[in-house]
C-alpha cells in the first residue's frame, strides 16, 4: 500500500519538523557570559545522572516541580515518536539496534548543535532520557505490530 507508506513518512516528517522547532527555534540563544567558549562550557554536562538527580531532588518542591517534570518526563516523551516512527516509516530500520543507533546519532547531533549554537544545553542526561523514550517508542511499535497493525511496503 504505497499511499500508506507516503502517509507514514509524511507524519514522521511532521514530527521531525516539530522537534526542530521545539529543540532549536522556540528558545532564545543563551546570553554570552564571559565569552562564547565560557558560555558554551557552562552549557555542557558530561556527568551521567547529575541533572537527573538534581531534578529528582526538587521534584516535590512547588517552585521547581514543573521544571523537573518538563526536564525528566519531557525528555522521555518527546522521543517516544522517534522510536516508534523510525521503524514505522522506514522498513530498513525495523531492527531494534538500527533504530537505537540512528536515534543515538540524531540525539548526539542535536546535543552538539545546541552546544555550538547556544540554543540549549548539551547534556548527557538528555541523551539518556531521550534514548529511554526511543526504547519505549520502539516497544510500542513492536506491540502495535504484534496486534496486527502492520507495516506493508
Amino acid at each position: 500500500m504505497k499511499e500508506h507508506k507516503h502517509l507514514r513518512r509524511t507524519v514522521f516528517a511532521a514530527y521531525c519538523l516539530l522537534m526542530v522547532y521545539l529543540l532549536f527555534l522556540q528558545r532564545g540563544r543563551a546570553p554570552l557570559i564571559g565569552g562564547y567558549v565560557n558560555t558554551m562550557l557552562s552549557n555542557l554536562n558530561l556527568t551521567p545522572g547529575a541533572e537527573i538527580l538534581r531534578f529528582l531532588r526538587v521534584w516535590n518542591d512547588p517552585l521547581y516541580h514543573r521544571a523537573a517534570v518538563v526536564n525528566i518526563i519531557g525528555n522521555i516523551v518527546m522521543f517516544i515518536p522517534l522510536g516508534f516512527g523510525l521503524p514505522w516509516a522506514n522498513a530498513p530500520l525495523r531492527r531494534f539496534w538500527k533504530t537505537l543507533l540512528i536515534s543515538a546519532g540524531i540525539i548526539i547531533l542535536v546535543e552538539i548543535t545546541q552546544l555550538i549554537t547556544l540554543l540549549g544545553h548539551c547534556d548527557v542526561d538528555d541523551l539518556i532520557l531521550n534514548l529511554i523514550g526511543v526504547v519505549i517508542g520502539y516497544a510500542l511499535y513492536v506491540l502495535f505490530s504484534k496486534l496486527g497493525i502492520r507495516n506493508e511496503e
